[in-house]
């Protein structure tokens, strides 16, 4: 198996339009995330580097896509990432994409196979010592959460999640968090602690 990489050994055009676009889309800039992620994937299937078209395909493509909820243009990604990843032995990127995959099968309705995908996936990309990221799939975990109606695991991943924002100091995802907290809350009927977290969400994005 290849080494397990990190953005920092991806090159530098393609990482940092992978990042941009990552950056840009929370900031409602759309246009531009959507411009910055078809130009990482135009870069990277130029320089035809399977590690490299196996990251932009995955966090430049598939990743803006579920954000965007683009079910289908993500589904097609990912399946490009896993016939990469298991042609070239890419484990770290093959148990992300596992962990996508898994929140796809959510959306279709599978909600209890689709979990057990996630978390199996993702306690599997843990286990080779990654982190970069990490927030990010805790994130899609605590929406597939509830989508599923599992609102005390959504809280659970979640909590989680705010604990690896302090831990790793990774903040770019930390507004969402806040808010998919105050929607979890919300289902519960705890109208007092979810207006809490929606007004914490919004003072993080307007600090960030």
């Amino acid at each position: 198996a290849e080494p397990q990489p990190g953005p920092h050994l991806q090159p530098l055009r393609v990482a940092a339009l992978v990042w941009l676009s990552s950056v840009l889309w929370p900031l409602g800039l759309l246009d531009q995330a959507a411009a910055c992620s078809r130009r990482s994937l135009a870069c990277a299937q130029a320089l035809e580097r399977p590690r490299t078209l196996a990251f932009a395909l995955l966090l430049g493509g598939a990743l803006f896509d579920l954000q965007c909820n683009d079910l289908s243009a993500a589904e097609t990604k990912m399946s490009a990432v896993l016939q990469v990843a298991i042609a070239k032995d890419l484990a770290l990127f093959r148990h992300i994409a596992g962990v996508y995959h898994g929140y796809l099968s959510v959306w279709k309705g599978a909600a209890e196979e689709g979990i057990a995908q996630m978390r199996r996936e993702l306690a599997a990309w843990q286990a080779l010592g990654a982190t970069s990221g990490v927030v990010q799939h805790y994130l899609l975990l605590a929406k597939a959460h509830e989508a599923a109606g599992a609102v005390a695991a959504g809280l659970e991943t979640v909590t989680e999640a705010l604990a690896l924002v302090e831990r790793f100091g990774m903040r770019y995802n930390e507004a969402e968090l806040w808010r998919v907290r105050g929607e979890l809350l919300m289902q519960q009927g705890e109208m007092e602690g979810a207006a809490s977290c929606l007004a914490q969400a919004m003072a993080v994005a307007q600090s960030q």
